[in-house]
């Protein structure tokens, strides 16, 4: 990791870990690595799923000093982060559906170094949305056997989302409907609710692979939805894989087809 970074390290007066100096984004993801890839860290647990609040630590520390926060203000800023990864994992089960928790470490991070860099509402509503459209990771992550990949991407996650934060600073607009849609992630538990999403809590050990000779693929099914259709056979036939915004969505998956 230090030679990546001696590759490409941006002049800044943010600290690295072990000495040097870089931009903030940069030390956002290179002390979040340090401090998250001995994999050794808290845990908030909640129905399907976790995350961890110290993955927070390295991204706040390098917006609070890229900000010249004082102690104070960096507590606080990291608590706000803290609490608003903890209460979107209560409430949402991203993991469940087959997501990793960048997702609310996205939303934190921005909040907190919105709050550091002093930045109005509109404008960390912003933040947020930047940082979090393109963090919506994959829970391949944390499947056995674990690469180091792993221990850094909450890193690259902070590290994006403190940039984001920084262009939402100078008036960098986000997409509005990052919740609520459309295509937001609400259209995420849409999919779950029509099947298109593997439900990770209901995956057999045999489908995760505990075997020696796993299949390759997982079984999956889903409720019939309103988006079906009756054919004169008997079978059923969808109209629209994609839907239009506003539109009900309807899939052409059909019960018993399996994932690859």
């Amino acid at each position: 990791m230090r030679e990546q970074f001696e590759e490409y390290r941006a002049p800044g007066r943010c600290t690295l870990i072990g000495g040097g100096k870089t931009s903030a984004d940069q030390a956002a993801l290179f002390n979040s690595g340090l401090t998250r890839c001995v994999d050794l860290l808290d845990s908030y647990m909640a129905n399907g799923g976790l995350c961890h609040p110290s993955d927070n630590f390295g991204a706040v520390l390098a917006a609070a000093e890229h900000a010249g926060a004082s102690g104070e203000e960096f507590m606080l800023a990291l608590a706000v982060s803290y609490e608003i990864q903890c209460r979107f994992t209560a409430v949402v089960p991203v993991m469940a559906k087959g997501f990793n928790h960048a997702t609310q470490l996205a939303i934190s991070v921005a909040a907190s170094a919105g709050k550091l860099f002093g930045l109005p509402a509109s404008e960390t509503a912003n933040a947020i949305s930047i940082a979090t459209a393109d963090s919506v990771s994959l829970a391949c992550i944390h499947v056995e056997p674990v690469s180091q990949w792993k221990g850094f991407s909450p890193g690259w996650t902070g590290m994006r989302a403190v940039y984001a934060t920084s262009m939402a600073k100078r008036g960098f607009t986000g997409p509005v409907g990052l919740f609520e849609g459309p295509w937001g992630l609400e259209v995420v538990r849409e999919m779950n609710r029509l099947g298109m999403i593997v439900d990770l809590a209901h995956v057999s050990d045999v489908s995760k692979g505990s075997r020696p000779d796993p299949p390759r693929c997982l079984p999956y099914s889903r409720p019939a939805c309103s988006g079906d259709r009756e054919t004169s056979s008997g079978g059923r036939s969808s109209r629209k894989a994609i839907p239009e915004p506003g539109e009900a969505i309807e899939t052409a998956f059909h019960r018993g087809t399996r994932m690859r």
